[in-house]
């Protein structure tokens, strides 16, 4: 089980997310609608170089265009991103132009009320892998989020995804085990509920990651 822990801010952040046993961790740049986790380049590339070997960074954005998103690749030094908004085309020319060892992850928000299937179909075409949001909805959509996490959201979809893939939105140490265990996912990734008043939680992050890793069992 691959786990992947977003949002990190600072570099006392990422000592937690690199002391927890994560195997990613998402790193929020280039930002077009409201979030409390994106950061400069800069210091993006300045927590790259802290990564050990063994923990993959995972550049998250709304970027779509592939001019752009090449620019934020080579200034952070991060080659995995994750497109939370994506256009098919743009995604085209962005593999024409990444190095053989880039990957492209996209998202899918199947609980969101704009949902649409035929995504399922070009995310198997185009994707290295699929991070599938069964709390929020899409980015930019002003009524926010579903409520509660929806597996049943993605056990519905997860038969027809080629790549692979993770659950994503609403996860905590609490309820990963059971998400795990309903859906069955490549990976899981975990964001604001491992904070407390903002700032990430070390034992949130510890106990999130063993649960996880374990399948849900202590």
């Amino acid at each position: 089980m691959r786990v992947k822990i977003n949002g990190v801010l600072t570099e006392r952040e990422l000592e937690i997310i690199i002391g927890c046993g994560a195997d990613e961790v998402g790193i929020f740049i280039g930002q077009q609608y409201a979030s409390p986790f994106f950061i400069l380049p800069s210091t993006a590339a300045r927590l790259v170089k802290m990564l050990p070997p063994g923990i993959c960074p995972v550049m998250d954005t709304h970027i779509t265009d592939h001019h752009e998103l090449l620019s934020l690749m080579e200034r952070s030094g991060i080659y995995t991103v994750q497109l939370h908004c994506w256009k098919q085309d743009e995604v085209l020319k962005l593999r024409e132009r990444l190095p053989h060892y880039a990957k492209i992850l996209l998202n899918l928000f199947p609980a969101s009320p704009n949902f649409n299937h035929e995504d399922i179909t070009l995310c198997n075409q185009i994707a290295d892998g699929i991070s599938v949001d069964c709390f929020n909805y899409e980015p930019g959509n002003n009524s926010g989020s579903y409520g509660f996490p929806d597996w049943e959201a993605a056990t519905g979809i997860s038969g027809s995804l080629n790549a692979p893939w993770w659950l994503n939105g609403g996860l905590c140490a609490e309820n990963v085990g059971n998400a795990i265990q309903k859906t069955g996912p490549f990976g899981v990734e975990a964001d604001i509920l491992l904070r407390q008043d903002g700032i990430l939680n070390a034992e949130q992050c510890r106990k999130f990651v063993t649960m996880a890793k374990n399948n849900g069992s202590n």
